[in-house]
């Protein structure tokens, strides 16, 4: 088990609209720092990010992501002991089979992983384009995200917000989905069908995302010890065993 904590004890005053976009988020200005874009990240890719990024500071955050709770590792490792277990006595019972297996379960792994990373051919046919503009002040945001929601195939709007993707002749979902992002905003989905292709979407509004805290982080990772992990053991043991009604237990 460990205790995470993830704080910004001085949230940000600075505009993320205003961002310069990278790869992870956006380049401030005015701390000449990158803000790294955690919003569109569950809580495990948070920590291993934070976990492998130590040189990352600054972020933007909504704010359920900073309600960390206590991660136990137990069932992984139960897992992995399970495992191993199953295959020795496989190895030493099947000594066939367990030569075999391994080779046809790394196949299907390669193929889940490399099925949706397509390459999209020049098939003018099968192009969307449109403009991304700020629903408030109607301007363009240049340097969205528009990526295929499920495949790793995207683009970017260009400095006057327009865009085009061309959807891959591979991609043969009825229906497609479009996922528009850029920081300092809500992330907007749209959707179509295949016998809409080739489609002009027109205008596509991004709503500024007022609810996200900015600024730099202070993240703590601290396992807890054998000493520790007995203590809240039993604690949780007297707490379910009193039936003390003056004790309000949660």
């Amino acid at each position: 088990m460990e205790n995470l904590s993830l704080k910004i004890p001085n949230p940000c005053s600075q505009n993320p609209r205003n961002f310069t976009p990278t790869g992870k988020g956006g380049f401030c200005q005015s701390c000449q720092k990158e803000v790294v874009d955690f919003r569109k990240m569950s809580q495990k890719e948070v920590v291993d990010f934070l976990n492998n990024n130590s040189s990352s500071r600054c972020g933007i955050f909504v704010p359920f992501q900073l309600e960390f709770k206590e991660i136990s590792k137990n069932r992984v490792q139960k897992s992995w002991i399970w495992g191993l277990g199953i295959i020795g006595i496989l190895g030493l019972a099947l000594p066939g089979y367990s030569q075999t297996a391994p080779a046809s379960s790394t196949e299907r792994s390669d193929t889940l992983k490399t099925s949706k990373t397509l390459k999209p051919k020049s098939n003018f046919s099968r192009i969307v384009k449109g403009t991304v503009r700020d629903l408030e002040n109607q301007m363009e945001v240049s340097g969205t995200t528009i990526l295929i929601k499920g495949y790793k195939i995207g683009t970017a709007a260009d400095v006057n917000g327009n865009f085009e993707i061309i959807i891959p002749d591979s991609i043969q979902d009825k229906k497609i989905v479009l996922v528009f992002s850029f920081i300092g905003y809500n992330m907007k989905e749209i959707s179509f069908h295949q016998n809409q292709l080739p489609l002009t979407i027109g205008e596509v509004f991004l709503e500024p995302d007022n609810s996200a805290i900015l600024g730099e982080y202070v993240y703590i990772s601290q396992k807890r010890n054998f000493w520790q992990k007995l203590k809240g053991i039993f604690q949780k043991d007297n707490k379910a065993n009193c039936s003390l009604p003056s004790h309000l237990h949660s």
